[in-house]
């Protein structure tokens, strides 16, 4: 996961990482994928500061990533034109609970 993580912060240099949060893991009960093993909702918070079109921009770098991930919320709000802040949250499935090992 570490690779996805820097992959998404590398995207565009223009934007700046206000803030990056990791969620609580989510243990889908009930799901079960290959042999019986559970599958595990691993998410970030992401805020990010930059110009409308940069932020665009960098949405649908992120929706041609080769990893897949999962949209959970997006909020966009400007204070002071022309920059605006975006709050993005996104998920991966997993096998595996452990999602990064530092």
């Amino acid at each position: 996961m570490r690779e996805v993580l820097e992959e998404m912060l590398e995207r565009d240099k223009r934007l700046r990482l206000v803030d990056l949060k990791t969620l609580p893991i989510t243990d889908l009960a009930g799901t079960q994928g290959q042999a019986g093993k559970r599958i595990f909702r691993h998410g970030v918070e992401l805020t990010l500061s930059g110009s409308y079109l940069d932020l665009y921009a960098y949405l649908a770098a992120l929706e041609r990533m080769s990893t897949q991930l999962y949209w959970g919320r997006a909020e966009m709000s400007v204070t002071a034109y022309p920059v605006a802040t975006l709050k993005l949250t996104v998920y991966t499935l997993s096998f595996d609970k452990a999602w990064m090992v530092v």
